[in-house]
């Protein structure tokens, strides 16, 4: 059976994992919206193909961001 601290740290990083994916996609929708818009001014024919990478891009780079959030969160979830 789970003692009453083990429970807590599974719960803590379920609830964290949720949050940074969210905030990963959002910030991926961001980056697609505005390099969708700056390419839909310039080059419309490449609109698609730039907002695709674009989300990919953001994406990539705020998860790579938060996974040090991720990391001190999980540190002090073992500490406590």
């Amino acid at each position: 059976m789970f003692r009453i601290q083990r429970v807590d740290i599974l719960i803590n990083d379920d609830l964290t994992g949720v949050v940074l994916f969210t905030s990963c996609v959002v910030g991926g929708v961001f980056t697609a919206l505005v390099g969708g818009c700056w390419t839909f001014a310039t080059h419309r024919d490449l609109t698609v193909g730039i907002s695709i990478i674009s989300f990919f891009i953001g994406f990539l780079l705020v998860r790579r961001m938060l996974e040090t959030t991720l990391d001190r969160v999980q540190f002090f979830a073992k500490k406590i």
